[in-house]
């Protein structure tokens, strides 16, 4: 199908070439896992908490090319200081990354209710380009396999939360750089560009009975010639089961549903499609499994003054 081979082609082009569009990986479940895009987050859960992800891209035509990111996370705080470490493998057609980091954050309290924090994050970081022998033939084989030296990584952010609402921004790959790819013998070498990317998110709770609250979210990535947003909406029921759905833009919509226990576990679900391209892109899916250990706060609705107040869900 010529579509489909030019998709493929596009794909392996895409992540070889000279790279000014989005790089760092997306995560539907980035809602119940704010540190995997923040580490301001780090220790504002309470309790330590530890969360594995799985998302697989575009499951249709693309089979092996498609994007697939697994990501590993724990954190928890001591007094005002947040520590965390993560690990994170994504790949997207030829390029394989892998990155292990530490985060460190600062939690300041506003009041009662409010808690600004200041984070950081130093990763190493490696790269593998790796030539589709299944597609390509011998004559077309223009790219080699290559693996990058260790890199570093640094990534920061601030984040707010009260007891309602959070806010969050943040900044990936702040120390950008490059490197070059050897394409063969007898091509000049392709090079590989690494980005700065901006997240921002905020999002507010919003009380209708102490059974039932509901939180839209809006979430904004943007780098230097590449941008997207979702628009979220999640309800909480019975302060155990969440469930969401979210458009983004001109890309995908999704639907997405986690679970909290009585002991902690968190079970979270998403599935997503892009209709415009669903013929060869197929669907996508992400799994995460987490654990809160520690003492934890209950979300609870209670009257206050005569109004009704209510912790934002600890999904967030």
């Amino acid at each position: 199908m010529p579509i489909l081979r030019f998709t493929l082609v596009w794909f392996v082009v895409f992540v070889t070439s000279l790279l000014h569009a989005q790089q760092e990986p997306q995560y539907a479940l980035s809602q119940f896992n704010h540190l995997i895009i923040n580490p301001a987050y780090t220790g504002m859960r309470s309790g330590t908490s530890v969360l594995l992800q799985s998302r697989q891209q575009w499951i249709g035509n693309l089979g092996p090319l498609g994007p697939k990111t697994y990501a590993f996370s724990a954190h928890g705080s001591k007094k005002s200081l947040g520590l965390g470490m993560h690990v994170i493998s994504d790949q997207i057609g030829a390029r394989n990354k892998v990155q292990y980091g530490l985060n460190v954050a600062y939690h300041l309290k506003l009041n009662s209710r409010s808690i600004l924090s200041f984070g950081m994050s130093a990763a190493a970081k490696q790269y593998q380009f790796k030539r589709p022998d299944f597609f390509f033939k011998n004559e077309e084989a223009f790219l080699l396999n290559f693996n990058s030296q260790q890199l570093l990584n640094i990534d920061g952010g601030i984040y707010f939360k009260s007891d309602r609402t959070f806010m969050s921004l943040s900044a990936t790959q702040l120390n950008a750089g490059q490197f070059s790819l050897n394409a063969s013998s007898t091509n000049a070498p392709l090079t590989y560009i690494i980005e700065p990317h901006y997240i921002a998110m905020a999002g507010h709770a919003f009380v209708i009975s102490d059974q039932l609250v509901l939180s839209p979210v809006i979430q904004m990535r943007y780098t230097r010639s590449s941008w997207n947003a979702d628009m979220q909406l999640h309800v909480m029921y019975g302060k155990r089961l969440s469930t969401g759905m979210y458009y983004r833009y001109n890309n995908a919509f999704g639907i997405l549903c986690q679970y909290l226990s009585t002991n902690g576990l968190r079970i979270g679900y998403c599935f997503e499609i892009n209709p415009m391209h669903y013929s060869y892109l197929g669907t996508t899916h992400e799994i995460g499994l987490g654990f809160d250990l520690g003492t934890l706060k209950t979300p609870q609705a209670a009257t206050d003054a005569g109004k009704v107040r209510a912790t934002i869900p600890r999904f967030l």
